[in-house]
């Protein structure tokens, strides 16, 4: 798809500073850096390795522990005005906030959705409703408490916060809905649109992390391999075409999706902007982030090499945690917290990566070192790091 280089060739003057907005740009970023961008972020952490890809401004959260909206309009401007960025991208968090994306895409160049597109994707109501339109299946919904057991109730939020086990009347005031709790895995379709055609696409496995018995659904990483059967791969793909051309989507996004009883995709969410699982796709000269502004510029995305079996984790802090001053990072670990910080319960702590030839060895280089970080780090130990 688009395999001459005249058809994915980038305006010369794209080459340059990119702003990145995102709760965390770190993976965004060292995908601009990859592909020769300056990365300019704007988030929430300013991790220590976010910070050595580029420029980072910390921006503080709101009441409900994502972007303070105006906080991050006013910082997105002042970067924008002293940096001269030749566009910007948003990513996890900004998708909700219409009015900062379209303030900012009057003031510079936008390689992604509109405010337009994203508000329809982030509104249950209006997305739903576009589904229907589409014939695009999913899960059971409601809009009322429901009287038996066996559902959801999703209020929005980044990484599954949002999602909790219906209990009672919770009250879904606002956007909130409830969803009939299918059992299984969650997966995504990762894809790159543009010009009203779907250009690139792969499928993730996605992991959750359960916090306690109601919040069971903490996004904690994903994989780049499935085990999904070709008609499931076939349908999801069709429904990322309907929803690109209807929507005119532009870039990489991911479209969440579980299988229901009798095997057939039924669709959660479409993330209309690049996700943190955009690096698992990522190869020596091929940049995941390069082919979302090749997506959003030439409708035409250059032919992925092949790549092994690549996943990370989330690792979340089961107690209040401070990192000890004189800790060395293993060079497997992003998402680095400074030395010193204090991390909450419940909270993210870091991200753990791994890549073979299997499934299984990856998962279980996961488990491996997953276990080694929790034994030193949640037990306050300082054993020498093994960075192999």
């Amino acid at each position: 798809m688009g395999d001459d280089p005249e058809s994915w060739r980038l305006d010369r003057g794209v080459k340059g500073p990119l702003l990145i907005l995102a709760h965390s740009g770190r993976a965004l970023a060292a995908s601009a850096r990859a592909a020769g961008h300056t990365p300019l972020v704007v988030d929430l952490f300013a991790d220590c390795d976010t910070r050595a890809l580029g420029g980072v401004w910390q921006v503080r959260s709101g009441a409900e522990g994502g972007f303070d909206a105006e906080a991050l309009l006013q910082t997105a401007r002042r970067v924008i005005d002293e940096h001269e960025p030749v566009g910007w991208v948003y990513g996890s968090g900004v998708d909700r906030l219409s009015r900062v994306i379209s303030d900012l895409a009057r003031r510079c160049r936008l390689f992604g959705n509109r405010a337009e597109v994203a508000e329809i994707c982030t509104r249950p109501r209006r997305f739903f409703s576009l589904l229907d339109r589409l014939d695009i299946a999913y899960p059971e919904i409601r809009w009322d408490p429901p009287r038996e057991p066996g559902w959801l109730i999703k209020r929005g939020g980044e990484g599954g916060l949002g999602v909790m086990v219906a209990e009672g009347d919770d009250g879904c005031a606002g956007e909130g809905y409830y969803q009939k709790w299918l059992p299984g895995p969650a997966y995504t379709l990762a894809f790159v649109a543009g010009g009203g055609r779907l250009l690139w696409s792969g499928f993730n496995r996605l992991y959750t992390k359960a916090y306690n018995s109601r919040l069971c659904f903490l996004f904690a990483g994903a994989i780049n391999r499935t085990g999904l059967d070709a008609p499931v791969r076939n349908i999801v793909g069709e429904y990322a075409r309907r929803l690109g051309k209807y929507l005119d989507l532009q870039g990489w996004h991911g479209l969440d999706f579980m299988l229901d009883a009798t095997g057939h995709p039924r669709v959660l969410e479409l993330n209309p902007r690049p996700g943190a699982a955009l690096e698992l796709w990522e190869q020596p000269g091929w940049s995941a982030l390069e082919a979302h502004l090749r997506g959003c510029e030439a409708g035409a995305v250059r032919a992925r090499p092949a790549g092994g079996v690549r996943a990370f984790r989330i690792l979340y802090a089961p107690d209040s945690l401070r990192i000890p001053e004189d800790w060395r990072w293993p060079v497997w670990c992003s998402d680095l917290p400074a030395p010193g910080s204090r991390i909450s319960a419940g909270r993210p702590v870091c991200s753990l990566h791994a890549e073979g030839e299997t499934v299984g060895a990856v998962e279980n280089i996961l488990r491996q070192r997953a276990n080694w970080l929790e034994r030193r780090l949640f037990n306050r130990t300082t054993a020498e790091v093994d960075e192999s």
